[in-house]
């Protein structure tokens, strides 16, 4: 999927003066109209993605029974007990009470699943654990983790039968043939949107490669603050806070920051280049605009759309909303004027 080089020939920018947190911030802006757009192959869905869907709703729609007696087979979800040690040592992250995990998922490392494969209810096991050296969490790249493991439940999935029965239980649908057309119909809306995606990200990276922008470093500083309030906002929902998590992926707070910087980087000199779109085709964003946002937001998150305009304003952030609205405008356009 490449991009036609006439994309990145004409260097010509005209200086545009936009408005930041910090001050004006004068943008070359390149150009960003008759772009041309990225060739796409013909969307087509395939039976094994169909199948797979099917298999989807089989599994959430399966029956949980306890297996008494039973040995762990792969599929079974299992309640364990689990203590993890690094050169004898318990380690912060590696342990657990009476925890959920189904074997085969990937919910843990492979290795640790798959020697969890035959052990009985209230059996006890040790295992060792090599972990990989790009693994995530630092302080286990690399490592062998000794495992004491303790199975208190194993629960077998019964699946239902692939049937008029299952679709008229998952869907509107009558029937399983519905049922797949109906699967059929998703996946090409899904990739269509997919599509609609990359053809704005190509076209919008154009104009912001071919624009020249000294960014100060005091609105990366400003956006990089942001990106780490958005993951506080991810990791509370469940249940850590970020220095917690930090610590378990065994990195610090600085080098953290350090890799938010050159996404950050990124982000502000989009949103320069957008912003001086907008303003050179006067795209003004009206109350209206503002209200139909703020109420669609109201209505994804089950809230008044009053509480989140005052947020909004009491926050301080009612003018990068608008600007959002007027960036997403500018998209818009340089989608609408591409070739």
């Amino acid at each position: 999927m490449d991009t036609n080089t006439q994309n990145t020939t004409n260097n010509t920018t005209q200086p545009v003066e936009v408005r930041t947190e910090i001050g004006s911030i004068t943008v070359g802006l390149g150009a960003y109209k008759g772009l041309k757009k990225p060739e796409q192959k013909a969307i087509t869905v395939t039976e094994q993605e169909i199948e797979q869907e099917l298999e989807a709703y089989r599994d959430r729609h399966a029956k949980l029974e306890p297996v008494a007696d039973g040995i762990v087979q792969t599929g079974d979800i299992v309640k364990i007990d689990y203590q993890g040690y690094i050169d004898g040592s318990p380690f912060d992250g590696g342990s657990g009470k009476n925890q959920a995990l189904e074997i085969g998922s990937g919910g843990f490392i492979l290795s640790f699943e798959e020697q969890m494969v035959g052990m009985k209810t209230n059996e006890d096991k040790q295992i060792e654990v090599d972990f990989p050296e790009n693994y995530h969490v630092r302080k286990l790249a690399g490592s062998t983790v000794t495992f004491h493991i303790k199975v208190n439940e194993i629960t077998r999935k019964t699946l239902p039968e692939l049937n008029d029965d299952l679709a008229k239980a998952v869907s509107y649908c009558k029937t399983l043939d519905e049922l797949k057309e109906d699967i059929k119909k998703n996946i090409v809306s899904y990739k269509e949107m997919e599509v609609g995606k990359y053809i704005k990200d190509v076209l919008v990276s154009i104009p912001v490669k071919n624009s020249l922008v000294e960014i100060p470093e005091s609105l990366i500083d400003i956006e990089i603050k942001k990106m780490i309030a958005d993951l506080e906002h991810h990791v509370k929902s469940k249940g850590i806070t970020v220095d917690k998590y930090l610590e378990t992926a065994g990195i610090s707070r600085e080098e953290f920051e350090a890799q938010f910087r050159t996404e950050a980087e990124k982000r502000v000199q989009t949103q320069l280049v957008l912003m001086a779109i907008a303003k050179t085709e006067r795209m003004h964003v009206t109350e209206d605009e503002i209200t139909n946002q703020i109420n669609q937001i109201a209505t994804m998150h089950k809230t008044k759309a009053s509480d989140i305009r005052t947020h909004l304003i009491d926050g301080g952030n009612y003018t990068a909303f608008k600007n959002e609205i007027a960036m997403r405008k500018a998209v818009e356009l340089i989608v609408q004027f591409s070739e």
